[in-house]
């Protein structure tokens, strides 16, 4: 089982090293798993030079049937725990996605050393595990994202992990040393259900119904108060967008003000971020994040709302949007959910200034949205996937045989 999981580790790691060298949210993912090294030392000192630290018998358990499990029984469950990981990760396919394969994995090797070395050897590693988790890729983005806290600059997101998994390391270990006693199994599984349990119902507390679908069509470069001007498509967005079929870029401006808009034509969604990750990764810092409703000509768009700042602090609003031919959604995480029953899909990104205020500047997107907004009965004339193309469109179709093989960053 320890193989196994080493396998299914060492099959994420490349992607892993890339996202340190190039991800700037995953800036010191280096120093990270050399705490991860010091932690693990830690571990095996402590469990060899200290044997004064017991693990709880079971008559130290309560008299519940729950909490007298033995550790022999505590290793059974996490072998079949773990041989359903395995399962999971090979079989269901949950490898293809970077994120979940590589938790998927450190599950597996946690629970295999846990099955094979006991329940001590366990629980003197748990510093080590907590920084492993911190240096995963987009993991601590998506737990800070759904926890609704703030974070700016990469720098930022490094010291918040570092000092995250430090405070764990010394107040973990201070415990262990003070009381002389290891926490019981049952604690550790008790403890770490109740934390996802919890994590997941707190981050169900803001969402919404979809709204109505949205699709923009960009062939009257101009339509009442907006001019379009058609904006270069740079191979490094072939590339970062390499798993979209049709990529526009297109500046709309009015008497008032100006909006940058990206669409794209989704087909393979693990080529596809969140809009979040792609304005931080150009240095801009995101000061407000919510999700929304905007109602153009009656209808309700539903949206992820994001107040933004460059480095030399002019500030904007963002819009990001996934639409198919049903409905609207603005959270990504929502949208990798139904990305595989809806095919076809729409992504767009809108940026404004922030300017002369907040109002003013939702009211432009939503006239801008209005301008160029399809109706639904003329979306349906076409067949799926086979949408009339602007004159726009038609220079900016990559062809799936034919286009960039590149991964994403």
């Amino acid at each position: 089982m320890i193989i196994l999981s080493l396998v299914a580790l060492g099959i994420k790691f490349p992607y892993m090293i890339n996202a340190w060298r190039w991800s700037p949210i995953e800036y010191g993912g280096w120093f990270l798993i050399a705490c991860t090294g010091v932690a693990l030392a830690s571990g095996v000192f402590l469990e060899r030079y200290y044997p004064q630290i017991i693990y709880p018998s079971p008559d130290e358990m309560g008299k519940g049937l729950f909490w007298r499990l033995r550790s022999d029984q505590w290793i059974y469950f996490g072998g079949w725990v773990t041989a359903f990981l395995i399962c999971l990760y090979f079989i269901f396919g949950v490898h293809r996605q970077n994120m979940l394969g590589i938790l998927c994995a450190v599950g597996m090797l946690s629970l295999s050393v846990l099955f094979c070395f006991g329940p001590r050897i366990f629980l003197f590693q748990m510093p080590t595990l907590v920084f492993f988790l911190l240096s995963v890729p987009s993991f601590f983005f998506w737990m800070m994202k759904y926890m609704r806290m703030e974070i700016s600059g990469r720098e930022s997101y490094f010291f918040y992990k570092l000092i995250l998994g430090v405070l764990f390391y010394l107040f973990y270990y201070g415990m262990i040393l003070i009381c002389r006693k290891l926490p019981r199994i049952s604690t550790f599984f008790f403890s770490l259900i109740l934390l996802a349990g919890g994590s997941f119902l707190y981050s169900q507390q803001q969402s919404l119904e979809p709204g109505a679908p949205l699709s923009l069509d960009f062939a009257q470069l101009q339509n009442g108060e907006w001019l379009l001007r058609e904006d270069r498509v740079s191979s490094e967005d072939k590339k970062f967008f390499a798993g979209c079929s049709e990529i526009i870029r297109v500046t709309g401006v009015n008497p008032e003000s100006y909006i940058i808009t990206l669409k794209l034509k989704v087909f393979d969604i693990r080529n596809l971020h969140p809009m979040r990750i792609c304005l931080e990764s150009g240095s801009f810092h995101v000061l407000m994040q919510n999700q929304t409703y905007l109602e153009v000509d009656g209808e309700k768009i539903q949206c992820e709302e994001m107040r933004i700042q460059d480095p030399s602090g002019n500030e904007f609003m963002a819009y990001s949007i996934y639409s198919n031919e049903d409905f609207s959604i603005g959270d990504f995480v929502e949208y990798r959910f139904l990305s595989r029953k809806y095919k076809l899909w729409d992504h767009y990104q809108l940026v404004t200034p922030l300017q002369p205020n907040l109002e003013s500047a939702r009211q432009r997107i939503i006239s801008f949205l209005s301008s160029y907004k399809v109706l639904s009965q003329e979306r349906r004339q076409f067949p799926v996937g086979k949408e009339g193309k602007s004159a726009i469109t038609e220079k900016r179709v990559i062809n799936k045989e034919n286009g960039p093989k590149s991964k994403s960053l």
